[in-house]
């Protein structure tokens, strides 16, 4: 191993961090002691993780820490050491290119009474746009006028005397032949026991 006075490649640093990185699925103790020596050698370096302990690279999972999203800040427990870190929240992109709803509601007039420009010009001509035809109405036809029958000598009109007539024709007419029908098996019947008669006795 090279000792603290001689001076380390940034690639080999790089590579001893992604060995541990590699190592954490399989191995989070050996992933931890890994990221330990690293950190002994050059105390600058960042956690391994973004959920690593700052002291003692432990990962904040399966109960071996906790993480705790504050208003303004990010805090790191860890159940291991004990320590805890507290990390300020990186402000979003949004809140950089956006401005914040207050402070757009302070400067828009929405809701303002705004005066009007021409106020001094007196009353405005509030005239249509565009040029508005009359609407046209056609005479309609004139209603016929029936006399008026006298109260004794009015008949109903031919088209309900129709109707009631029609209907008691399909009624009777249904009826007639349904009668038509049963004669018909009636004699059938007959013929049909004659004819069995008649058979038996040319027996």
């Amino acid at each position: 191993m090279t000792s603290a006075s001689t001076p380390i490649a940034p690639e080999t640093i790089a590579y001893r961090q992604q060995l541990a990185l590699h190592v954490l699925p399989k191995s989070p103790k050996l992933s931890i002691h890994h990221a330990n020596r690293i950190r002994k050698l050059h105390p600058s370096l960042p956690a391994l993780t973004p959920i690593s302990c700052s002291k003692c690279e432990n990962v904040s999972l399966h109960g071996r820490g906790s993480i705790r999203v504050a208003r303004q800040a990010i805090v790191k427990a860890c159940n291991v050491c004990g320590s805890v870190t507290s990390v300020p929240r990186p402000e979003s992109r949004t809140r950089a290119t956006f401005q914040s709803v207050r402070a757009a509601r302070r400067t828009s007039n929405f809701g303002r009474w705004v005066p009007p420009a021409d106020s001094a010009a007196g009353s405005t001509d509030l005239g249509p746009l565009m040029p508005v035809e009359p609407l046209k109405v056609e005479p309609q036809p004139q209603a016929i006028i029936q006399p008026k029958i006298s109260p004794g000598t009015q008949s109903t009109p031919k088209s309900t005397t129709n109707k009631r007539q029609k209907a008691k024709g399909g009624l009777q007419g249904m009826l007639q032949r349904n009668r038509e029908r049963e004669a018909r098996e009636a004699q059938n019947k007959n013929a049909g026991s004659n004819s069995l008669s008649s058979f038996l006795q040319d027996l």
